[in-house]
């Protein structure tokens, strides 16, 4: 009986001392909001979502001039692979005429016996397969600047 009447005492003291602290702590709360001006809270609020606003539509700004900038540099390259395939179409298509005529003035001069004919004609294909059809390309502007003039052409 004497640990009934104990723990109903300390439960007791503990209550009491809670309702003292919760007091207490009502008191400072009480005193930090009589500080506070509504107002001016909500004031602040109204900034802070002006502030949030001005910067989203700052960030959707940049996000427009970043899409707009990829699709400019999208149809860049495009026109520029569009541009170095043509050339190297044209390349390739000029340099297989010309094997093609040295292969035949070759099978010519085996079937005539021309020794001198031959000799120069494998001469021709030899040096013709050292040259690099890539030579030419120093730059895109280079190759725009070929393709639109008529009367350029192209050296095998």
């Amino acid at each position: 009986m004497k640990s009934t009447t104990k723990r109903v005492a300390t439960q007791v003291g503990n209550k009491a001392a809670t309702k003292g602290l919760k007091a207490a702590s009502g008191r400072m709360v009480g005193k930090a909001l009589a500080s506070v001006n509504p107002l001016e809270c909500i004031k602040e609020i109204v900034q802070a979502y002006a502030n949030y606003k001005t910067v989203v539509e700052q960030e959707t700004t940049k996000r427009r001039g970043i899409a707009a900038m990829e699709k400019t540099e999208l149809a860049k390259i495009e026109a520029t692979r569009k541009i170095l395939m043509t050339f190297l179409d044209r390349s390739f298509d000029e340099r297989r005429q010309v094997f093609q005529a040295l292969f035949l003035t070759l099978d010519s001069s085996v079937d005539a016996g021309n020794v001198q004919a031959l000799s120069t004609t494998l001469s021709a294909i030899v040096h013709l397969s050292e040259i690099s059809p890539f030579r030419h390309i120093a730059s895109v502007g280079d190759v725009k600047k070929m393709l639109k003039d008529s009367d350029s052409s192209f050296e095998l």
